[in-house]
């Protein structure tokens, strides 16, 4: 069995590339789940855009329960 996938990254990410987040997640087999946020890099994710990161964590799991 596989656990569900969620990739979620900034488009402004200088440490890693947004096309590597885009990779893993198309590499996954099943339950997975990739949202490039804009305007936010590798390190301020969370506290530049928490109530989007949120809502895609929120999003992804509710597709999971469906």
């Amino acid at each position: 069995m596989r656990s569900p996938l969620i990739v979620i990254h900034g488009e402004d990410d200088r440490v890693l590339p947004p096309s590597m987040g885009k990779e893993l997640h198309e590499r996954a087999p099943r339950g997975r789940g990739f949202f490039a946020i804009p305007g936010v890099g590798h390190n301020d994710l969370i506290e530049q855009s928490a109530e989007r990161f949120f809502a895609h964590i929120r999003r992804f799991l509710d597709g999971l329960a469906e």
